[in-house]
């Protein structure tokens, strides 16, 4: 009965004309018993979307268990810092600094060396095969990494200058040397409306693997 009700209502949604064209294809399951209550070309070949994310969630959960931290470790060589990444999406600048003050003193030394990102935990592909290369300029399509700092953002602050007409001014954070912003935005006059907009270009790769900055 559960079948024939998931058929009834998944067939006129599967057969509308705004779908006339596109390779769909389902599989309802039963969680409690596992029949399978629809199929419809359940075992072609389909590229993943964003629910994707709900089974890799769950599979997290159920192999990592929901008390799994990260762990990014420091250690020191000489009077460098090595910063070693191990998938912890929230890592902030905030642990930077205190992992350089608690390093500093376990060493009781003045450190004045680099900092050594290392984000070579994950032997993975940054950009997996089949991704839209349209998306990869977008937060959405960023490359996956063992070494994420402040959420993977940059904050653009806008602000106009004294007079109308003149270029506005930008403050970037974090500065990163590799970022390009071409600024065309000019201020307006008083009580104008904002029409700031931001357009990304997706400029040539690079691998961020051991980028040493000054600490």
């Amino acid at each position: 009965m559960l079948a024939l009700i998931a058929a009834l209502s998944l067939d006129p949604l599967f057969s509308a004309p705004t779908l006339r064209g596109a390779h769909v294809g389902a599989l309802v399951v039963s969680a409690d018993t596992g029949a399978v209550l629809y199929s419809r070309d359940a075992d072609d070949a389909f590229v993943p979307a964003s629910t994707m994310k709900l089974l890799a969630g769950s599979a997290a959960l159920d192999i990592l268990g929901n008390a799994f931290s990260f762990v990014t470790t420091v250690s020191l060589d000489g009077t460098d810092l090595y910063l070693h990444g191990g998938g912890d999406p929230t890592l902030q600048t905030s642990d930077l600094d205190e992992a350089a003050t608690t390093a500093r003193t376990l060493a009781s030394l003045n450190f004045v060396g680099e900092l050594d990102a290392d984000d070579t935990h994950y032997r993975i592909a940054r950009y997996p095969d089949g991704w839209q290369v349209d998306d990869l300029a977008y937060d959405y399509g960023a490359p996956a990494s063992s070494l994420s700092l402040a959420d993977n953002a940059i904050h653009i602050a806008v602000r106009p200058a004294g007079s109308a007409g003149s270029p506005a001014t930008l403050t970037v954070v974090p500065d990163d040397p590799n970022l390009r912003i071409q600024n065309d935005a000019t201020t307006g006059s008083a009580r104008s409306a904002d029409t700031t907009a931001l357009e990304v270009a997706w400029a040539q790769q690079y691998d961020p693997r051991h980028r040493k900055h000054p600490a």
